[in-house]
């Protein structure tokens, strides 16, 4: 499998590549054209963040997310695409997840983002990745419905937080169950070798 290279655009040529690729990948979003020129021009002034996907310097994905207008602690999903060759090779979902570190080094509490209703393979790996389907609006066009998915990234931290004092319960249970288990089996052998009880042994040590 070829590797992919995730790399954040912070340069001209970054932003060059970018753009282009971004231009490429029209899906019949009104305005897409002059969002594309905005876009570019925010990431250059880092209201937005970006970053590529590439296999042998070819660009095959990108995410663009930024800072929600009115959740400030909320990290929205604005763009992401995969070329229709590199599909199922797990690129989107690695991109998701640099959003999603992103999210939690600056501290945001949840992600949002939209894709359109009828697309069920983003649908089910958003899922898969923890995103929650808010509710279905028209944000493009009066003509299509987008699903909003919604990630809590507080809920998140209350499973590690939870699964982590689960894993401690069961190591001290683990522990608990070896000194029963050792005590057993000293018994035992107070039977075998005619020592009154487990105590007597250690009396006599």
């Amino acid at each position: 499998m070829s590797k992919i290279e995730i790399i954040k655009v912070g340069n001209v040529e970054l932003l060059k590549k970018l753009k282009k690729f971004l231009l490429s990948q029209n899906l019949d979003y009104p305005s897409y054209n002059a969002w594309v020129e905005k876009c570019i021009d925010e990431i250059g002034l880092g209201y937005k963040t970006a970053f590529l996907a590439f296999i042998k310097n070819k660009v095959v994905g990108d995410i663009v997310f930024q800072k929600d207008k009115t959740d400030s602690k909320r990290l929205e999903m604005k763009n992401l695409r995969i070329v229709p060759s590199h599909r199922g090779m797990k690129i989107a979902s690695r991109l998701f997840y640099i959003a999603e570190k992103y999210a939690r080094e600056e501290k945001y509490l949840r992600l949002i983002g939209d894709a359109p209703l009828g697309n069920s393979v983003i649908k089910l790996m958003t899922q898969k990745l923890g995103y929650k389907i808010d509710s279905a609006e028209n944000l493009y066009s009066p003509d299509r419905k987008e699903i909003i998915l919604i990630k809590d990234l507080k809920e998140g931290e209350r499973q590690i937080k939870l699964l982590g004092k689960l894993e401690e319960l069961l190591k001290n249970i683990n522990i608990r169950l070896k000194t029963i288990m050792q005590r057993i089996i000293l018994n035992i052998l107070c039977n075998i070798y005619n020592y009154d009880s487990y105590q007597s042994i250690q009396g006599k040590s």
